[in-house]
């Protein structure tokens, strides 16, 4: 999730379940943690494992 979102670990640190939803696509995290404005980021390949 790291790579694919290309997301910081301070973001993944402080990511809630509530932020993360499926979908049949893959994933949807919704990142709103530097500036608080949201933003919607798809992750596709590891639905997978994040379902687990």
């Amino acid at each position: 999730m790291l790579y694919e979102g290309g997301f910081r670990v301070g973001i993944i640190g402080t990511m809630r379940w509530g932020d993360v939803k499926f979908d049949r696509y893959g994933v949807i995290v919704n990142v709103n943690f530097k500036t608080g404005i949201p933003r919607y980021v798809r992750i596709i390949m590891g639905k997978e494992y994040l379902a687990q």
